[in-house]
């Protein structure tokens, strides 16, 4: 089991390499989104943690440049597309809660074990690491709360989360290019803890887990 997470302040942040900036740009954009969607939907997640995980992505990745010259730039951007126009507190809770957290959750646990990563970075990977998971634990809990006011949730999470996960394969060869070989972050990985934690979860919330499978691989081979 992990220890607590290190809190980083940005007083203490080096300057990062080019690779790291780049890491850290692609996961500000995907962090500022949760950040705005729990301010509008679900203000109790943008709690100080959520709030001062952001600030410390931010100050890893000042500036856009570095993101904005990548090959991960349109892919990224068409994945945060996919998932800008949440209409309820139930859709927040699939996309970002079921879905993003856990992903996010995945790429920090790689990062902060990567010996290929700073001491920084894997220090800001496990307060992200933490943050993330306490989230989607919680965003299990709401669900769970709301099955009987909701009914069934396979539909929904069908409906909310296809796009996305099409939209999430598509970033994997730019990953695996820009970040496997120095960090260890690769796609493949990444989606299979990914669905390894996920499909139990939904299993929790009432779904066919053969339905889920069925759904997950054919959203993420872009069927």
């Amino acid at each position: 089991m992990m220890g607590p997470a290190v809190v980083v302040s940005s007083r203490q942040l080096p300057a990062f390499d080019g690779v790291e900036i780049l890491l850290w740009s692609t996961l500000r954009l995907f962090e500022e989104q949760a950040l705005r969607h729990y301010r509008h939907w679900a203000v109790h997640f943008a709690d100080d943690a959520k709030r001062s995980h952001v600030a410390m992505v931010q100050s890893a990745a000042p500036s856009w440049e570095a993101f904005e010259q990548s090959t991960l730039q349109r892919p990224m951007r068409e994945l945060l597309d996919a998932s800008e126009s949440i209409a309820d507190e139930r859709q927040l809770l699939i996309v970002q809660g079921l879905v993003y957290e856990r992903v996010r959750d995945v790429i920090y646990r790689t990062i902060e074990s990567s010996q290929g990563a700073s001491l920084p970075t894997r220090q800001i990977a496990g307060a992200g690491r933490a943050v993330s998971a306490e989230i989607a634990r919680r965003s299990l809990e709401l669900l769970r709360a709301g099955l009987d006011a909701s009914g069934p949730l396979f539909g929904p999470f069908v409906e909310h989360s296809d796009e996305v996960l099409h939209k999430l394969d598509a970033v994997g060869e730019c990953v695996d290019e820009m970040f496997g070989e120095r960090f260890g972050l690769r796609f493949s990985d990444v989606v299979g803890e990914f669905v390894a934690d996920l499909v139990p979860a939904c299993v929790e919330l009432g779904m066919d887990r053969r339905k889920v499978m069925g759904h997950l691989a054919g959203a993420l081979m872009g069927l």
